[in-house]
């Protein structure tokens, strides 16, 4: 069963905190990110281009980068031009998570791990799959592939973590408020930061929007303050 959630769609929107089973999901939107995006779409298409994909999840043409540290901005050439805009963007990303950790984000270290772009061309699309050894994924939402004349948000399948739950024997009350067995799909726009564990099973449908969807991947880990030689907050490259 799949289920259908529209999430913030203007900058002035509160960063949204969500339970779906018992999980928590955040969807925070960067103000003011329309020439940000831009100039992040036309590299990312020069990228897609120019290099060949790294093959993971990403089917049907679609593209990922080998450049696994994609948010620290000394892994792009300065003549790249983007290195202002990779900063901003890592800026975004931390604050999110710092959202989501809530009050636990003074207890605990956190470092991106692993970031990637991902270009996904029309029908391309990213097979179900987690995102192992590590605390907390997500992605920022650049572009969802509209042109003048449609306006499409990006869409993500999140999987239902419960595998048995369909199979439990209660009354469909009680079955829908605990959503067993659906999986839900988040609609974001471009400028959003998502964020959710690792280990949540997702995917992401194939993209009918007329030009490419672009987004940026990442995962972070955790430990707590007294065993991390970071510190409590781990901000990234300067």
């Amino acid at each position: 069963v799949l289920a259908w959630l529209t999430w913030i769609s203007s900058a002035e929107a509160e960063p949204e905190l969500r339970w779906l089973w018992g999980t928590q999901v955040l969807a925070k939107e960067v103000p003011e990110a329309a020439e940000l995006n831009q100039q992040i779409s036309a590299y990312l298409l020069n990228l897609s281009l120019h290099e060949p994909p790294e093959i993971r999840s990403n089917r049907n043409g679609a593209w990922q980068s080998r450049n696994k540290k994609f948010l620290d901005f000394k892994a792009h050439p300065k003549s790249s031009g983007i290195r202002k805009q990779v900063k901003r963007l890592r800026e975004a990303v931390d604050s999110a998570l710092k959202e989501y950790l809530g009050a636990e984000s003074e207890a605990h270290a956190v470092q991106i791990e692993a970031s990637w772009a991902n270009v996904n061309p029309a029908c391309g699309l990213n097979g179900p799959h987690v995102h192992p050894f590590a605390a907390l994924s997500g992605a920022y939402y650049v572009n969802c592939g509209n042109n003048a004349t449609s306006r499409l948000p990006c869409a993500i399948n999140l999987m239902d973590p419960r595998p048995s739950a369909p199979m439990a024997a209660l009354p469909a009350e009680v079955r829908d408020a605990l959503d067993f067995g659906i999986d839900w799909t988040l609609s974001l726009w471009p400028g959003t930061v998502l964020i959710f564990p690792s280990w949540l099973s997702h995917w992401v449908p194939p993209n009918s929007a007329p030009r490419q969807r672009m987004t940026i991947s990442f995962n972070a880990g955790l430990a707590l303050c007294e065993t991390s030689l970071l510190g409590c907050w781990h901000e990234g490259p300067k």
